[in-house]
């Protein structure tokens, strides 16, 4: 009892370590390493949280595509520092080697 009490308080300290850590960055704090090896004895936690990381990753990425790609985020926010991949739409070969080497470097 007090030993799945241990790991449900584990996994639930993952996803908020997840949802305060930057995406961007590959590198994950030892702690959180740590706790996903401990939580891959419990399959279903571990796989719960993995799916967590890849969708938090997957929405973040998106975002960023979209910043990237309009030059505003998704809430409508002009964002001045981006500029627009759609700026160069009317030359096909450049917007998608400009769309490809964002993904690329993402």
């Amino acid at each position: 009892k007090h030993l799945n009490f241990g790991f449900q308080k584990l996994y639930k300290w993952t996803q908020r370590e997840f949802k305060t850590l930057n995406l961007e960055n590959p590198h994950m704090n030892t702690s959180i390493r740590q706790a996903l090896r401990v939580l891959a004895e419990r399959p279903s936690l571990f796989q719960n949280c993995l799916s967590f990381f890849a969708e938090a990753r997957e929405r973040i990425l998106s975002e960023a595509f979209h910043t990237a790609l309009t030059g505003t985020t998704s809430s409508g926010i002009d964002d001045a520092s981006v500029k627009p991949i759609d700026v160069a739409a009317h030359d096909m070969l450049r917007y998608v080697g400009d769309m490809l080497a964002w993904v690329h470097s993402a």
